[in-house]
C-alpha cells in the first residue's frame, strides 16, 4: 500500500491545482520558476558587491602599468598587466614571436598543415618523412632501449628461496 501512495503524484505546495515533483521541491513547474525568478532577484538586492569579480573590496591601491614622474613621459613599463600569449622569462615579459616552420627540410616543398615533426627537430613532406629517407641523426634504437630498461626494471629473485 505504501508503494501504491507513493505512485501517486502529490498537488503543489502552492495549491495551484497541479502536480508537484520532489525534484522541484513538491512544485508545479509554473511555481518552480516564479520561486527560482524570486530567489535570483533576493540574492541579486542583497549583496551585488560579494558577487562581481571586478569590484575590489580590499584596500590595496589599484596597480598602475605606467609609472610617472613627468605628466608627459613615461618611465618604466610593467608588462606583467599585458598578456602577449607565450612569453619567455628570460626576456621579462617581452612577446616572443613563435616561427612555425611550413616547407620540407629536404626539398623546400611546401608542406602546410600535412608536414610531419621529427625528433631531430625538422619538419617534413611525405616523400622524406622516414629517417631513412632525410638521413635523420637520431639514434632511435637507443631511444627504444632506455624506454625498455625504464618501463620493465630487473626483478632479482629471493637467494634463500632454493635453499634448504
Amino acid at each position: 500500500m505504501d508503494s501504491e501512495e507513493s505512485m501517486v503524484p502529490k498537488l503543489c505546495l502552492k495549491g495551484c491545482s497541479f502536480h508537484g515533483s520532489p525534484q522541484t521541491d513538491n512544485l508545479c513547474s509554473q511555481c518552480y520558476k516564479d520561486f527560482l525568478k524570486t530567489e535570483l532577484q533576493q540574492n541579486q538586492n542583497r549583496n551585488p558587491i560579494d558577487q562581481n569579480p571586478l569590484i575590489s573590496t580590499t584596500n590595496q591601491p589599484p596597480k598602475f602599468c605606467f609609472t610617472f614622474n613627468d605628466p608627459f613621459r613615461v618611465n618604466t613599463i610593467d608588462t606583467s598587466c599585458f598578456s602577449f600569449g607565450s612569453t619567455n622569462s628570460n626576456n621579462s615579459g617581452a612577446a616572443v614571436l613563435t616561427n612555425t616552420k611550413n616547407r620540407c627540410d629536404t626539398c623546400n616543398k611546401r608542406v602546410g598543415l600535412l608536414g610531419f615533426d621529427c625528433r631531430c627537430g625538422n619538419v617534413f613532406c611525405g616523400k622524406h618523412r622516414y629517417p631513412e629517407e632525410h638521413g635523420c641523426c637520431v639514434d632511435f634504437k637507443a631511444i627504444g632501449r632506455e624506454a625498455l630498461v625504464k618501463e620493465n626494471p630487473v626483478c632479482k629473485g629471493d637467494k634463500l628461496q632454493f635453499r634448504i
